[in-house]
């Protein structure tokens, strides 16, 4: 999405195509939303079962898998603040604003590092301290970026927008409820059982849970007449 939208907004920088600018960024705003929001939720759920399954045999134990999966929680969490970044950063450059990225670089840097120095020093957080830092980093580097964009881009955030960011947000929470309900039916412990058994779960929780989510996006038009 970033590679198709990059020079497509180049292209509209102008103060003479700002409408058609702003409408290209929504295009790629939502699409990335759709995509990762998603993916989020079900890599939260299944984070054991894919940790398990890609890496637990040899000397890697259930013990080494469990504490993986739980750091990979928090890592895949940032997902959708690391696709606004990618996003942003992008808009801002085809505007000839690379301040403004930087800016929020800066600002995710600076969150970084206190955030891991105080979960090293302050509360021992051991290893997850790098995912949760990292994690805070990145939420506050999106935040600037989204604050800019408040200031820099009038019109970006128009009706339509609002609605089909809250139509991704429901068929999301669709599709979390779904996999989690299946899930929870079938009662996986991802450390104690074969790595096939691992796949299938996933594979039984994700695509049921997908079907869902992409009736609903169908359904509810989020794309049948574009972002505008």
């Amino acid at each position: 999405i970033c590679n198709y939208l990059f020079p497509s907004l180049a292209k509209l920088s102008s103060d003479t195509h700002n409408e058609e600018f702003l409408e290209t960024a929504r295009s790629g705003i939502i699409p990335s939303a759709a995509i990762i929001l998603p993916f989020t939720a079900a890599l939260t759920l299944l984070s054991g079962e894919c940790i398990a399954a890609m890496y637990m045999r040899g000397d890697f134990t259930s013990a080494d898998a469990l504490s993986v999966a739980s750091l990979l929680c928090v890592l895949v969490l940032s997902m959708p603040a690391f696709s606004s970044i990618e996003i942003f950063s992008r808009i801002f450059y085809a505007k000839s604003m690379p301040w403004i990225p930087m800016v929020s670089a800066g600002v995710g840097i600076l969150a970084n590092v206190t955030s891991a120095s105080v979960m090293v020093f302050g509360f021992d957080a051991g290893m997850n301290a790098v995912g949760i830092s990292y994690s805070i980093g990145l939420y506050a580097s999106a935040a600037i970026l989204v604050i800019f964009s408040l200031a820099k881009l009038k019109g970006l955030y128009n009706k339509v927008f609002g609605v089909s960011v809250l139509k991704v947000l429901l068929a999301t929470a669709a599709f979390t409820c779904v996999s989690f309900i299946i899930y929870k039916l079938i009662g996986n412990d991802p450390y104690s059982v074969p790595t096939i058994r691992n796949i299938l779960v996933a594979a039984i929780v994700f695509v049921p849970a997908a079907a869902v989510y992409v009736l609903l996006i169908k359904f509810t038009g989020v794309f049948k007449n574009g972002i505008r």
